[in-house]
């Protein structure tokens, strides 16, 4: 499994030139800590969001290298998500892009 840095350093690269959106995502990975995204900024602070996901650290590392769909990890409860599902929804291509 990847490590906190190398997730936030593949978000990093995503969105480098561009931007999440005008909302914010707080992503709480059990085990090592969080990353928090808004606007082109990434960072490891723990921040209110627009949308907050909440899950273990296996299960974060399998869709952020795409073998698991975090619609179908939402739908196995193996996802939390609190607010703006819409946010949520911009996830899955933004994890293919930092994993790339």
């Amino acid at each position: 499994m990847r490590s906190l840095d190398e997730y936030v350093e593949g978000f990093r690269v995503a969105l480098r030139g561009e931007r999440f959106g005008e909302k914010s995502v707080h992503m709480i990975i059990e085990q090592i800590g969080s990353i928090y995204i808004e606007g082109s900024q990434v960072s490891t602070e723990e921040r209110p969001a627009d949308c907050v996901l909440t899950t273990d650290h296996a299960t974060y590392d399998q869709m952020f290298s795409g073998q698991l769909d975090p619609t179908i990890a939402f739908g196995q409860g193996k996802l939390k998500l609190d607010g703006d599902m819409g946010v949520a929804l911009l996830m899955p291509p933004l994890f293919k892009k930092a994993n790339a």
